[in-house]
């Protein structure tokens, strides 16, 4: 993902010249714009069913939600006695079809559309973090109605560790030229929630399907879905400086 980074940093990367301070809302792109983690957990289902694993969503809860993919296909394969699942070739199988399915999803998030079109008519800034390539970014914009103009992209590195990490909230911020204490997080996982608190910003909880039972602790809400009443809690939290 190194080149993939540094080119996305070169392409998007823009500081701020203004002298007001400057708000901002980061989200995790493909998790909270698409079903990302469940397709993430579809494409792993049907790559390590190649090697005789069933997954399920406990053994995903377990392995896959709180490491990277990398980490996470590794401890499994030790656990399960398959080596072989260490080798590149597993996890770029599963970010193969994981990307596929993203690439391929026609549903429109309306919330998150209409969330970031207020936001923005408020003065507020977007970032996000990522794991995908250029072009599925691009096509993830296109369905929020959203340019490269108009939200800060950074692709995020494997770690090795849960997605994303504070260390990335914190470049992004740095990137965008924004205080960390005028950063509000939307953090689909409770990783991405402390990660967040971590780096000095407010967060809300959107969970998922498969982090929905996880301890959010430190976020000022807990939303099910971004609709209208949502909305207005989020503005009303993004602007509480």
């Amino acid at each position: 993902m190194g080149g993939i980074h540094e080119t996305m940093d070169a392409a998007m990367n823009t500081q701020s010249d203004s002298s007001e301070p400057m708000r901002a809302l980061f989200f995790e792109l493909e998790l909270l714009a698409t079903s990302g983690r469940e397709f993430l957990y579809s494409a792993a289902e049907k790559v390590l069913s190649k090697h005789d694993i069933a997954l399920t969503p406990a053994l995903f809860a377990r392995y896959f939600v709180p490491s990277s993919l990398t980490t996470a296909v590794r401890r499994l394969g030790a656990d399960r006695g398959t080596p072989e699942l260490s080798s590149d070739g597993v996890c770029d199988a599963i970010r193969s079809v994981y990307v596929e399915m993203i690439q391929h999803d026609d549903h429109e998030n309306r919330g998150l559309i209409a969330l970031t079109h207020d936001l923005r008519s408020h003065g507020i800034e977007l970032g996000a973090l990522t794991c995908l390539d250029q072009d599925s970014v691009a096509n993830l914009l296109e369905k929020l109605n959203l340019s490269p103009d108009d939200i800060h992209i950074m692709a995020a590195r494997d770690h090795g560790r849960a997605f994303p990490t504070a260390q990335d909230w914190l470049t992004l911020a740095k990137q965008m030229g924004t205080s960390t204490a005028l950063c509000t997080v939307a953090a689909t996982s409770a990783a991405a929630c402390k990660s967040a608190l971590c780096a000095g910003m407010r967060c809300f909880a959107v969970p998922d399907s498969l982090t929905s039972f996880q301890d959010f602790s430190g976020a000022d809400y807990v939303i099910e879905s971004l609709d209208i009443a949502a909305e207005k809690l989020v503005l009303k939290l993004v602007e509480a400086f």
